[in-house]
């Protein structure tokens, strides 16, 4: 019982370990990462939100205050869940934020031609307890 009871004590706060040992690291840092994106919303105005992947989109979705409906550029019917939902209409007045892991070289095509400007508006590590945890950037796109 000590053994087990010394087992769950560690597992349940893996704080001491270096990230890249710790076993609980992807579910950390969360909330410093939806308050990037909240502040960038308001600050450039973005009446939608893209991740790059269904990661970055269901995170955003949970973690915004709002729980907002994000989106993925449009892809191959099936590739994710994202595919199987009503898609977002591009006007003359969007404004989208572009949620990427890491700097982006190349954009989908689909998401070139429906936002001819994209801008890299923050690139940050998303943080846990002031250790950085997923190097995140955020991209303005306009028609």
């Amino acid at each position: 019982f000590i053994v087990a009871g010394l087992m769950t004590v560690v597992l349940h706060d893996t704080d001491f370990l270096p990230p890249q040992l710790d076993p609980t690291g992807r579910a950390k840092g969360w909330p410093d990462f939806a308050d990037h994106i909240q502040e960038a919303r308001t600050k450039y105005n973005a009446n939608l939100l893209l991740g790059t992947d269904y990661q970055s989109a269901s995170l955003m979705a949970f973690y915004l205050p709002d729980q907002p409906k994000v989106y993925m550029p449009p892809a191959d019917y099936g590739s994710s869940q994202f595919t199987l939902w009503p898609g977002y209409q591009v006007t003359t007045n969007s404004r989208a934020l572009y949620i990427a892991w890491d700097v982006q070289k190349k954009f989908p095509p689909t998401l070139m031609q429906q936002f001819p400007k994209i801008e890299l508006v923050d690139d940050f590590m998303a943080q846990y307890h002031g250790t950085p945890r997923k190097h995140v950037c955020i991209y303005l796109c306009t028609p």
